[in-house]
């Protein structure tokens, strides 16, 4: 249930912040994607390639925080 809800739990944390980069002045769509999902990739990479536990908590983490693309898009 941990590794489930790990990617739950950190795109509803990382998301206000996503959002307010999105929503700066300076901003620029593009880079709060390509962020969201070069963190995708990376975490879906770690998961895939985690020899423990540990790991794969620490992938699905770094998913949530790439997850945000769904957030960040709809602008």
């Amino acid at each position: 249930g941990i590794l489930v809800g790990a990617f739950s739990a950190a795109q509803i944390v990382t998301a206000p912040l996503f959002g307010a980069w999105n929503d700066s002045p300076t901003r620029c769509m593009r880079e709060v994607t390509v962020a969201c999902l070069f963190l995708g990739i990376l975490g879906n990479t770690l998961y895939l390639l985690a020899p423990n536990v540990w790991v794969l908590l620490l992938a699905r983490l770094v998913s949530g925080v790439g997850g945000n693309i769904n957030s960040t898009g709809q602008t």
